[in-house]
């Protein structure tokens, strides 16, 4: 599922929300049929119970001097992660620091990376961070993980 962003919600909510109403209208539906209305009211309680609620988090990775060598080796693993979390629909936005004004720095490389993602607490996601594999590799030398509340657009 895709994280297209719908007036704040993300699909992968959305999605949720539509599935919960479709089985509750059809529950509701069976349950009238055979005269088991008891049932509506516990059925009323579960589908009625929001969703969880997931936080933004804001991943700041400051890398080492000299480290793009090492960047470039771990790449693919790095952005194979961030692909996962794009599939989840829980990436809203990643990339890394030009340590230049330029997109494209060239030799003299980045001096970090943005990661923006969606988890369901702190802990969560300081330990998706600690495990990256920019870590590893020495790419990064601080990754500092924050709350953080969508406002625009």
């Amino acid at each position: 599922m895709t994280g297209i962003e719908f007036h704040g919600w993300t699909s992968h909510w959305i999605t949720r929300r539509i599935l919960r109403l479709a089985l509750w209208h059809a529950f509701g539906a069976l349950l009238r049929l055979s005269g088991l209305r008891g049932m509506t009211i516990l059925l009323l309680h579960f589908f009625s119970t929001p969703d969880p609620i997931f936080m933004w988090y804001c991943i700041l990775g400051l890398d080492n001097p000299d480290s793009l060598a090492q960047r470039q080796a771990t790449r693919a693993s790095h952005v194979a992660r961030l692909h996962q979390l794009l599939d989840e629909g829980r990436l809203m936005l990643a990339g890394p620091f030009p340590a230049i004004d330029a997109e494209d720095p060239g030799p003299v490389g980045f001096s970090g990376s943005l990661i923006v993602a969606e988890f369901d607490d702190l802990d969560v996601a300081q330990e998706w961070a600690d495990a990256d594999p920019y870590v590893a590799a020495g790419v990064y030398r601080e990754v500092s993980v924050r709350p953080f509340r969508k406002t625009l657009p």
